[in-house]
């Protein structure tokens, strides 16, 4: 991309892939599970579902058990830019036109209700995580999308929610916004350690260090990890999208890849809140105020998972910075990157898996994670304490929707699957460069091969362990990762994201052979 000559964006070597919410936190233990034990209800993933889920049912007192392979805040929820909002990411205009007004209305109410279960907790917890109520606006970036807004606008009034058009106020505005008061910001490192202090204070039980092997049992269920396992009459997946293979909601998903930064501006410069803009894919951030200068977390630069950005998202976010406050010299402390997987209908699947009525799911979250992971807490919880939320159908994931647009999301896999496998056959097999990978067959096996640090090249299989897709290098973040089904792996094989559960297996032999050429 093209870089204006007034652009001074600098950027802090020492923090470059750090997390802004993972900095500075202290380090809570948490023992591994070792042995086997007993619990009404598994939950695996230690995000804000997850823990969320723990904590409303050790308050109910079901004494949850919680299971997280890396650590409180080390996943998904530690990677978002935590602006929780009742507008989701599909228009009300879709919205309307796909489900109806009055379910259109039931998604903005449970938005709602998921911020105010969000506030209500921290309160009652006193959980010191930043929690700030702010006004969510979303800004036009050209005229077409100023008239969409105004609809949009009209359409949550008459919905009855507060929304309102304005024009004018804000430094980088050219064409107006959307502007919904009273919506939400926090710190989500803080809420989850809270949470987590909160759930095991309240008889739940949290193991941390090891991830989910296995799955068995339809009635008498069973979670396995590599040091123990657990039988449960609940097992509730929250792990951002399903692992393993069994089941069927990330068939009915697409994974992108997006990417954030924070930096320190001048105090005032824009005012306190959530921000997004129109822009295809949009830009978002939120603006936090500090002693002598503001924060900004900016976020954006989505692309399908597999698919090589055409510029580098970091330099485009710092370009974007530049142009929303003008000319100046400052810092890019943090860079990190996270992902999100979007449903054909765009709303989330919640409740009961298609493949087993005693498992639960959570996951097609899109931008909104920080909502829909409440909500979902919300819905699953009162359905296991037998009192169902009415809402829980518009959500559930066995609806069927955009039927057009599912069909697309399977072309598209196919398309993968196939052309990958023919693109394999073609005899250029070069080894890649350092810091770079490539798909080659050797000795008849399809192999992903990278050079690492030394210039030792290491060789894993070709083959996801989701469903079969041939992975593809991912050279900025140096990982394999699936253009199917969205998972991901190191380098040397390990799962890095699901659904896939198992490690792409290492080929020590070709490693020795390939790296004496």
């Amino acid at each position: 991309m093209t870089v204006p000559t007034w652009y001074h964006v600098h950027v802090s070597s020492m923090l470059m892939g750090s997390r802004l919410w993972t900095t500075g936190l202290p380090k809570t233990e948490h023992p591994r599970l070792k042995g086997s034990l007993q619990a009404g209800t598994v939950i695996v993933g230690g995000g804000i579902t997850g823990l969320m889920t723990a904590y409303l049912l050790a308050r109910a007192g079901r004494k949850p058990v919680l299971l997280e392979k890396d650590g409180i805040g080390l996943g998904d929820t530690g990677s978002t830019t935590a602006m929780a909002t009742l507008l989701p990411d599909v228009s009300l205009v879709a919205l309307r036109r796909r489900f109806g007004s009055a379910a259109a209305a039931d998604v903005l109410a449970s938005g709602q209700q998921a911020i105010e279960l969000l506030e209500n907790v921290v309160r009652k917890e006193r959980i010191d995580c930043e929690f700030v109520r702010c006004a969510a606006r979303v800004h036009a970036t050209k005229p077409a999308d100023a008239a969409a807004l105004k609809n949009e606008a009209a359409m949550a009034k008459n919905l009855g929610f507060s929304a309102a058009f304005r024009d004018g106020g804000l430094p980088f505005e050219r064409f107006g916004r959307l502007e919904v008061p009273a919506q939400a910001k926090f710190h989500p490192g803080k809420l989850l350690a809270g949470l987590a202090t909160s759930v095991i204070a309240n008889g739940g039980k949290i193991f941390v260090g090891d991830p989910v092997v296995r799955f068995s049992g339809k009635r008498d269920m069973t979670v396995v990890t590599a040091a123990g396992k657990i039988a449960a009459r609940n097992i509730i997946i929250a792990t951002h999208t399903p692992i393993d293979g069994r089941y069927e909601e990330p068939l009915r998903m697409k994974a992108f890849r997006t990417y954030a930064i924070s930096a320190d501006v001048p105090a005032g410069a824009i005012p306190e809140g959530i921000y997004w803009d129109t822009h295809r894919p949009y830009r978002y951030f939120r603006i936090d105020p500090g002693t002598g200068h503001d924060r900004i977390v900016l976020g954006g630069e989505d692309h399908p998972v597999g698919e090589e950005p055409k510029d580098d998202p970091y330099v485009a976010l710092e370009s974007h910075l530049t142009a929303l406050l003008g000319p100046g010299d400052r810092t890019v402390a943090h860079r990190w990157s996270g992902q999100i997987f979007e449903t054909a209908d765009g709303l989330p699947f919640i409740g009961r898996s298609l493949m087993n009525p005693h498992h639960h799911v959570a996951t097609g979250f899109a931008g909104n994670g920080v909502t829909f992971g409440p909500l979902a807490a919300s819905l699953i919880t009162s359905e296991l304490l037998g009192a169902p939320d009415r809402r829980s159908r518009l959500y559930s994931p066995k609806r069927l929707r955009a039927v057009a647009r599912l069909a697309a999301f399977g072309s598209a896999v196919l398309g993968n699957y196939v052309l990958d496998h023919l693109r394999l056959l073609r005899p250029r097999q070069e080894l890649p460069a350092n810091g770079q990978g490539r798909l080659a067959i050797v000795d008849g096996k399809r192999l992903a091969l990278s050079r690492g640090p030394g210039g030792r090249i290491v060789a894993v299989s070709a083959v996801c362990t989701h469903l079969g897709c041939l992975v593809r290098w991912n050279g900025l973040e140096k990982s394999w990762d699936c253009p199917c089904h969205g998972s991901r792996f190191r380098p040397t094989g390990e799962v890095e994201t699901g659904p896939a559960s198992k490690p792409l297996e290492r080929f020590p032999e070709a490693e020795r052979k390939l790296s004496r050429k």
